[in-house]
C-alpha cells in the first residue's frame, strides 16, 4: 500500500534519550509507581475467568484456536496487552495496566505460568520459530522459518510486540526465557545474517530489557564484537548502549587568536538543515523509535480498518 510505503520511509532517523529512560524505569522495577488493588482484570483473565477485549476470547481458547493462525495474529491490535500485560499502559484502552499485586497472584499459580508460557509458544510460532527446551530456553527455527522471516522482517509493529513480551518474560521471572532468545535474536541476525530490519531494535530496546547487569553487558560485548568494535569499545562498561558513550574531547588549540571567531568544525561545515536530511517536511526527528513506530502501527491500522469490511473498528494498535 502506498501508507506503508510512506511510513517506512519517515521512520528512519530516529532518537533515543526517552527510550533509554523508559527501558530504566522498567529494569528499575517502575520506582514510585503504585498498585491499584482493585484492578485484578490481569490475573483474572491468566486465570481463565475473563475474557480480552476488544473481540477476544478467554485465555485457553486462545491458545486453542488462535495457534497458526497468523492472518488473525497479524491483524488483530488489541489481544497482545492481555497475553503479555506489563506495568505501562498500552495503545489498546481495554486493557488495564498490570498491577503488582497482580504479578506476585499469577506467579503463585502454576496454571497461569504455564498459560503464560504458552502465550510465548504461540508468538514464537507466529514469527517462526520454537522454543526447544523450557528449562535452558534454548530457541531453534521452526520449519516455516523462511516465511515466517520474510514476513516479519517487514511488519514493523510486531517489533514493539517483541519488545512488550521481552518485559512481560522479565515481570513473571522467566528471565531465562527472555535472555535465550535474546541470544538466539543475536545468532540469527549477526551470524546468521537473518532479519536484517530488526538489527535497530535488537540493539536500542530489546537487549535492554534485560535487568541483570552483567547478563546485559556480556550480551552487549557479543554485539560489539559481531559488529567490529575496536577492543577497548568491546570492554568498555557502558551497559546501557552498545557504542560506548565517550566522554566529550577537551577543546584544542587552533591557532586561532583571542577574540576571533573560530572556524566551524567538520561536524558544522555543511548547512544547518542536516539533520532533517532524512525526515519528511514538518516531522520532528528528536522523536523516539518506539514513539515513531506506535504512531507508524495506529496509522497502519486505521488504514487496514479502511480497506477491511467486517473488520472490528475497536481494533488498536499492537504496540506497548
Amino acid at each position: 500500500k502506498p501508507l506503508v510505503s510512506r511510513l517506512r520511509l519517515r521512520f528512519g532517523a530516529m532518537g533515543q534519550s526517552s527510550a533509554k529512560q523508559d527501558l530504566r524505569r522498567y529494569r528499575d522495577g517502575y520506582p514510585g509507581q503504585e498498585d491499584d488493588p482493585n484492578e485484578n482484570d490481569m490475573s483474572n483473565f491468566y486465570k481463565n475467568k475473563l475474557k480480552s477485549t476488544p473481540s477476544g476470547d478467554f485465555i485457553e481458547k486462545i491458545h486453542e484456536t488462535w495457534y497458526g493462525d497468523y492472518e488473525l495474529l497479524e491483524r488483530h491490535h488489541g489481544y497482545i496487552q492481555w497475553i503479555f500485560p506489563i506495568r505501562e499502559p498500552g495503545m489498546n484502552s481495554e486493557a488495564s495496566r498490570l498491577q503488582t499485586h497482580e504479578i506476585e497472584i499469577i506467579k503463585s499459580d502454576p496454571e497461569c505460568l504455564k498459560r503464560l508460557v504458552k502465550s510465548f509458544r504461540l508468538m514464537l510460532d507466529f514469527y517462526g520459530m520454537i522454543l526447544k527446551d523450557e528449562t535452558t530456553g534454548e530457541i531453534v527455527r521452526a520449519d516455516n522459518w523462511k516465511e515466517r522471516y520474510s514476513h516479519l522482517n517487514s511488519s514493523f509493529h510486531n517489533y514493539l510486540r517483541i519488545s512488550r513480551i521481552l518485559k512481560c518474560l522479565g515481570e513473571f521471572g522467566f528471565a531465562h526465557l527472555q535472555v535465550a532468545w535474546l541470544d538466539f535474536w543475536i545468532t540469527e541476525v549477526y551470524e546468521n545474517k537473518q532479519l536484517p530490519n530488526c538489527k535497530k531494535s535488537l540493539e536500542e530496546f530489546w537487549l535492554m530489557t534485560i535487568r541483570d547487569d552483567a547478563a546485559r553487558l556480556e550480551r552487549i560485548r557479543r554485539i560489539r564484537r559481531a559488529k567490529g568494535m575496536s577492543q577497548s569499545d568491546i570492554d568498555d562498561p557502558c551497559d546501557d548502549s552498545i557504542v560506548p558513550e565517550r566522554a566529550p574531547a577537551q577543546p584544542q588549540y587552533t591557532g586561532v587568536a583571542r577574540g576571533a571567531a573560530a572556524p566551524d568544525s567538520d561536524d558544522d561545515m555543511d548547512d544547518d538543515d542536516d539533520d532533517d536530511d532524512n525526515a519528511e517536511e514538518g516531522e520532528p526527528v528528536s522523536k523516539n523509535h518506539e514513539d515513531k513506530l506506535r504512531h507508524y502501527e495506529q496509522l497502519l491500522a486505521s488504514d487496514s480498518d479502511e480497506d477491511d469490511d467486517g473488520q472490528e473498528d475497536g481494533a488498536e494498535d499492537a504496540g506497548k
